[in-house]
């Protein structure tokens, strides 16, 4: 039962990524892949400074869309000054 909440919890995110406008899912995706802000700005041709921002807006507005159901989705966790972040997501109903 519980394997079920967790992957209609996960195809929800999913779809939810997917409606994001182009340049900020690739900017959002490649946070994911743990990419750091460096290392996005440069594999996409950006400032770092939009990197920041389009990651901003991609939670932001993921966070808004999901917010019914699903509670602190999101949590970023630095892991040292590398300016890399561990992205989780807890499935904490309402």
């Amino acid at each position: 039962d519980d394997f079920m909440i967790e992957e209609d919890v996960h195809r929800q995110i999913r779809n939810e990524v997917e409606r994001l406008p182009e340049a900020m899912r690739k900017v959002f995706n490649l946070t994911l892949l743990d990419m750091s802000i460096p290392e996005i700005a440069e594999t996409l041709d950006i400032s770092e400074n939009t990197v920041r921002n389009q990651r901003a807006r991609a939670r932001e507005i993921l966070r808004a869309r999901l917010k019914d159901k699903i509670f602190n989705i999101f949590v970023k966790h630095r892991n040292g000054s590398d300016g890399r972040y561990r992205i989780r997501y807890t499935s904490k109903f309402e």
